[in-house]
């Protein structure tokens, strides 16, 4: 379901006049998920609207895989607070804020970056990790219920729909075409390959 501007009061701390996502370029997603309790549950997940079809097909695979998530609410919930959201171990989509300690917007700001279960998978950038509650899970090797590997279901799904999943870029099928500059890296315009301007390369994780 497309947002309209009724929206607004309630995303009233993750949506703000100047995002770099309209109101009307985002989309609620109604799902089921299980749960770590083994049981079925209802989230909710806004994403940008050209993508709904893309993220309800990896969040219907991971279903029917019983793939366990601890939480699935907006993150207004927490006003907006990404800490505070990764903390609980919700998993959430469009938010919109800058990538920490720059005047870069983050891909959640434009509903194209999916943090699941954020305390089993968490982010790690040097030895910083967070949420720090959950340092014991930068061991990658673990095998934990909601712990993503490269190669399982969870990366496969992603791959599937051309998002890269933080293990690395999916790049392989774009292998053919010039996309590549000076030192292997793609120079992009945002999302947008300035060498294929109708290729987005979208997803967590850093693509050059």
């Amino acid at each position: 379901m497309r947002l309209s501007s009724s929206w607004r009061s309630r995303l009233r701390y993750t949506w703000h006049p100047g995002c770099p996502q309209p109101l009307s370029g985002l989309a609620l997603i109604h799902m089921t998920y299980w749960g770590f309790d083994q049981r079925a549950h209802t989230g909710e997940l806004i994403v940008n609207a050209a993508v709904t079809r893309k993220i309800t097909r990896v969040f219907r695979i991971l279903y029917r895989a019983r793939y366990p998530i601890r939480k699935m609410v907006l993150p207004d919930v927490y006003q907006g607070s990404d800490p505070r959201s990764t903390n609980a171990d919700n998993t959430s989509a469009f938010n919109c804020r800058l990538v920490d300690g720059t005047s870069v917007w983050s891909m959640h700001a434009y509903g194209l970056a999916v943090d699941i279960n954020p305390c089993e998978n968490v982010y790690i950038d040097g030895g910083f990790v967070d949420p720090p509650r959950c340092k014991a899970n930068a061991d990658r090797s673990r095998r934990i219920p909601g712990l993503i590997h490269e190669g399982d279901l969870v990366t496969r799904a992603f791959d599937a729909i051309g998002w890269c999943t933080g293990f690395r870029p999916a790049l392989g099928h774009l292998a053919p075409l010039p996309l590549r500059g000076p030192g292997g890296v793609i120079p992009t315009d945002g999302t947008r390959a300035l060498a294929e301007p109708r290729l987005h390369l979208l997803g967590y994780g850093d693509w050059t």
